[in-house]
């Protein structure tokens, strides 16, 4: 049908309302009206019909192009628009947020399942690794600062094969934003999900795949053990989930048996600070090359020492952190255990 109206002089850039099932209605062209009903048709019909109207030289930047960078299971169209022999698409066009599509794509890849197809294909396709966002972050740091929010239940290993992607493109994993805030300090300083330790962990295991010492990228960092979970194992972090990080890289990772706290500075089997220190900042000898500022920290999560916030008790899952041991001064103090490998 839509080879037949474009053959007998169909408008393929016609911009018209659309109205999708919560009654709102959405101004869009053909190509983008394709992807927003994707529930109203085939996929083999929307495909040829999406096919056809490229071919007759509908613009997919006009809102197509987003579509398939930021929802899910749209590979096959961006491929389609990629391979395009007419050439709309020019991979270092900004989008009105000053995005890359190869920015954009990293700044949704937590959330959709298909996300290293994507990247990968873009930059098959010549995406700049190098490019940079308005506020100077590259790609990695745009996924990353993206990871606040659990991923879905099988998109734990996605994150990790994007930014091990990402990284083995050229991305530089010292990169500094504007402010001169580093990946590291996104992954390590920051409180993801309120205290649950899968922001580091995640960047840890995709140092260590790209080659990379996690005792010296955590210089100055503890990692302290804390899982989370609300009532909903598809967007919790569990331990099952920190084990499929490692899944066939167990002896690589120094915190694999979970000491409450790790530091890299420790040369102790409990993995406990040499320093003194029970937070995510060792105030070791790394601590004046770092901020002041110390990460903020949940009463109900973060186990031991002084909180800084505690969260709706909506926010309150259930919380997998390990305990801690009063000290002789009736502070928090963290305790490893004996039995705690390096």
């Amino acid at each position: 049908m839509c080879k037949f109206l474009i053959e007998n002089g169909a408008d393929v850039e016609e911009v018209a309302p659309l109205a999708l099932e919560d009654d709102d209605v959405y101004k869009c062209t053909p190509l983008e009206s394709i992807l927003q009903r994707c529930e109203q048709q085939e996929y083999a019909e929307r495909f040829l019909s999406f096919r056809d109207l490229l071919a007759a030289g509908a613009d997919p930047t006009n809102g197509a192009l987003a579509v398939c960078l930021e929802g899910n299971e749209e590979f096959d169209y961006l491929k389609l628009i990629l391979d395009n022999p007419i050439p709309f698409v020019e991979l270092e066009a900004r989008d009105i947020d000053g995005n890359t599509p190869l920015l954009r794509a990293a700044d949704f890849a937590a959330t959709r399942s298909d996300s290293w197809r994507i990247l990968n294909s873009l930059l098959t396709s010549g995406a700049n690794i190098y490019a940079r966002s308005l506020n100077d972050a590259n790609c990695i740091q745009v996924l990353v600062r993206n990871l606040f929010d659990f991923p879905g239940a099988d998109r734990y290993l996605e994150v990790q094969t994007c930014l091990v992607l990402l990284i083995q493109a050229g991305a530089d994993v010292h990169a500094f934003d504007e402010k001169g805030i580093s990946i590291f300090d996104i992954a390590y300083r920051d409180c993801p999900g309120l205290c649950s330790a899968y922001l580091g962990d995640i960047w840890d295991s995709v140092l260590s795949i790209c080659g990379y010492d996690i005792r010296e990228a955590r210089k100055g960092f503890h990692r302290v053990a804390a899982y989370r979970t609300f009532g909903n194992d598809c967007v919790a972090y569990t331990r099952e989930k920190f084990e499929l990080l490692w899944d066939g890289r167990e002896k690589l990772c120094p915190y694999y048996n979970d000491p409450v706290i790790w530091c890299p500075f420790s040369v102790s089997p409990s993995g406990s600070c040499p320093y003194g220190g029970t937070r995510q900042v060792c105030p070791g000898p790394e601590r004046e090359l770092l901020s002041k500022e110390e990460p903020l920290r949940c009463r109900h999560c973060c186990p031991g020492g002084v909180a800084d916030f505690e969260p709706d008790e909506s926010e309150k899952g259930e919380c997998e952190g390990a305990g801690f041991v009063e000290d002789e001064l009736g502070k928090g103090a963290m305790y490893g255990g004996d039995s705690i490998a390096n």
